[in-house]
């Protein structure tokens, strides 16, 4: 989400349901955040996912995402929920 290209990249696998680039990286905020998030009782851990629980689903319908996300909002809706687990998984599968 950095940039252009590397949008651009994301959307080509998600039309194409396989993830077209080998390496990606996690910025550490994103892990701060889920620590934050999931000790203030707004996410809950499943497994290796996070699941949102019912304060976080009520604090999420409060904001007007389109307006405090605008840059990514549409890119975002866009590719939708078309970048699956199973996905993520097979390329994991490569690096091994």
């Amino acid at each position: 989400m950095k940039d252009e290209i590397r949008k651009k990249m994301l959307l080509e696998s998600a039309n194409q349901n396989q993830i077209l680039f080998g390496v990606w990286g996690v910025d550490p905020a994103v892990n701060i955040s889920l620590q934050y998030a999931e000790a203030e009782g707004l996410i809950s851990k499943s497994g290796l996912s996070y699941k949102l629980t019912q304060d976080g689903a009520k604090y999420v319908s409060e904001i007007d995402s389109e307006m405090a996300f605008k840059d990514d909002y549409f890119f975002l809706q866009s590719i939708g929920s078309k970048i699956t687990e199973g996905m993520v998984e097979n390329i994991i599968r490569e690096w091994e």
